[in-house]
C-alpha cells in the first residue's frame, strides 16, 4: 500500500515565479470610482482561467492582529473562499498582511488539490494593499 502524497508549500514554490504586477497608477489613487474600475477590469481579464485572492491584515496597538483572504475559484458559480485568523501577538501590520498572503496560497493549494476544474499551468494572483508585503516576497 503507498501513502498519497501530499503537496507541500515548497514544492509549489519551487516550480514558480513571482512577479509584480502594478494594477492602479498614482493618479487612480485619488479615486475610489477609478480604482474599483481597474479592480472589476484585472478580475474580468483573469477570471475563470487564473485563481485570484484577496488579502488584508491589521494590528491594534497591543498586538493583536488578523487577517484575511477571499480566493476567487475557477469554476463559474462556484463560492468565493474565505478564510481569516485572529492573532494573539504581532510585532507590526506587515506581519499580520504577511499572514493574509500566506493564508491565501494555503487556500490556492487546497482549493487544487480539490478541484476537478484544472488548468495546464493557472496562475495565482494576489491582490493586496500592502506594497512592504510585496516587496518582501517579490
Amino acid at each position: 500500500m503507498e501513502l498519497e502524497h501530499t503537496i507541500q508549500a515548497a514544492e509549489i514554490l519551487n516550480d514558480s515565479r513571482i512577479e509584480y504586477i502594478d494594477i492602479l497608477q498614482n493618479k487612480d489613487c485619488g479615486s475610489v470610482t477609478r480604482v474599483q474600475g481597474k479592480v472589476e477590469e484585472f478580475i474580468s481579464l483573469h477570471q475563470h482561467e487564473s485563481l485570484i485572492a484577496f488579502t488584508d491584515g491589521a494590528m491594534t496597538e497591543n498586538g493583536k492582529g488578523s487577517s484575511a483572504c477571499i480566493l476567487i475559484p475557477l469554476e463559474v458559480g462556484d463560492s468565493v473562499i474565505e478564510a481569516s485568523q485572529v492573532h494573539s501577538l504581532m510585532t507590526c501590520s506587515l506581519e499580520a498582511e504577511m499572514a493574509a498572503i500566506a493564508s491565501a496560497m494555503e487556500c490556492a493549494v487546497e482549493y487544487n488539490t480539490h478541484t476537478e476544474l484544472r488548468k495546464q499551468r493557472e496562475k495565482l494572483f494576489i491582490l493586496t494593499d500592502c506594497k512592504s508585503a510585496i516587496n518582501c516576497i517579490a
